[in-house]
């Protein structure tokens, strides 16, 4: 989107919230982006023409694990 790049999952049952991480090319590990319970955020926070991976982890009294997670290239 013209406000950053917007990432939408599927809800998980018994999911409290949910915790989106990212990571640009050539980073390594997973930064903490923002706890939400939408299913649904727009990170406004990139740079036009990097590449950035999302992932994010279901939390009820424990946290879903990490995946290989989205590749998305903002415009």
């Amino acid at each position: 989107s013209g406000s950053g790049i917007t990432i939408r999952w599927d809800a998980v049952g018994g999911a409290a919230s949910y915790r989106v991480y990212r990571r640009a090319a050539g980073e390594k590990g997973w930064k903490y982006i923002k706890n939400t319970t939408s299913t649904s955020f727009t990170d406004s926070n990139v740079k036009k023409g990097v590449t950035y991976r999302y992932t994010v982890r279901a939390v009820n009294r424990h946290m879903s694990s990490y995946n290989s997670g989205l590749v998305i290239k903002r415009s």
